[in-house]
Formats: C-alpha cells, sequence, structure tokens
C-alpha cells in the first residue's frame, strides 16, 4: 500500500500578471520508504538532453519503474568531452545522437514514443553572455523545433523542465 501524502505546494498560491490564482486542488508525494510506483502499461519516454547530468538520472528512474527510455543529446563537448556515450548512462537506454533543432533528427527520436521530457539545453550561464546566438539557439529554437515536432505527431505527455541554463544564477549582492 502507498502512503501518501500532502505536499507544502498543495495549497499554496502562486502570482500570475493577472492577481494570485490556487495551484491544483491537491498533490501528493510517496512517504520515505514507500514504494514507488511501477508503470502499469510501460511507455516509451523521450528525453531530450538524455546524456545529461538531470536526464540520465531521470532515465535511471524511468527504467526502474519500468517504462522504455529513448535519450537525445548532441554530446556538446564542453560537457562530454570525447563526444562518446557518456560511461554514466544506463546502457538500456537508447541514446539517439543528434541536436535538438533538427527537425529530422527530433522527428525520428520521437517514431514510438509516448511522452516526452524537454531537458536540452546549452549549459553554462558564463558562455552564454558572448556565445549568445549559440544559446538562444539551441535552448529557443531547439524547444520551438521540438513542439512543431509534437504538434505534428502528438505524445500523451510533454514535460519541459528548466534550470539556470535558463533563468541564470541570480543576482549577488555585496554587504554594501
Amino acid at each position: 500500500t502507498r502512503r501518501l501524502r500532502r505536499t507544502a505546494t498543495s495549497a499554496a498560491t502562486t502570482a500570475s500578471s493577472r492577481g494570485s490564482a490556487r495551484t491544483r486542488p491537491t498533490r501528493f508525494a510517496l512517504l520515505p520508504g514507500s514504494p514507488s510506483r511501477q508503470a502499469s502499461t510501460p511507455e516509451t519516454v523521450l528525453i531530450t538532453g538524455g546524456a545529461g547530468f538531470i536526464g540520465s538520472h531521470l532515465a535511471d528512474e524511468l527504467l526502474a519503474r519500468g517504462d522504455r527510455v529513448r535519450a537525445l543529446d548532441s554530446l556538446v563537448g564542453q560537457v562530454h568531452a570525447d563526444g562518446a556515450r557518456p560511461q554514466y548512462l544506463n546502457d538500456e537506454v537508447e541514446l539517439r545522437v543528434g541536436d535538438v533543432r533538427d527537425a529530422n533528427a527530433v522527428r525520428a527520436a520521437l517514431d514510438d514514443v509516448d511522452s516526452v521530457v524537454h531537458l536540452a539545453a546549452r549549459v553554462g550561464v558564463g558562455q552564454s553572455m558572448y556565445e549568445v546566438a549559440e544559446y538562444t539557439s539551441a535552448n529557443s529554437l531547439g524547444t520551438a523545433v521540438l513542439l512543431q515536432a509534437i504538434a505534428e505527431r502528438p505524445v500523451r505527455k510533454l514535460v519541459v523542465a528548466s534550470s539556470m541554463s535558463i533563468y541564470g544564477e541570480g543576482l549577488y549582492l555585496d554587504a554594501e
């Protein structure tokens, strides 16, 4: 039996440009020690950026619950120095090397996929300050290419996540 509890965010309100609105009425999290959810019907999940830190950990979790995982990753040298499949990436992950800006690579990666988790992004806030066109292209155009491909071939679920690669590190203030 899974034990569920209400999370702190379940009753929170969020600010929007039109005032405050309640979040979803109820959100639950598994309590520590509870068995993880097993996929009732295994899905094929595409993770863009799946060979990265977050993507590879997500792949491990999806595989553990019985899903099939495909990763689309460009294996950029900044993260993957030798451009080879990372040793930490689970052998059960089907790795497709390709750029999320390449519509043909994205369409091919979407074949027989049920759900998509979009994590692909150029990382490195510092580099983004002097490689603006490359970062904007990879992060924004890449997302647009993926969304266009999904519009042409819908999936059951799309999860779009972000990190400081998109929103930056934040403002630092000194004591003065």
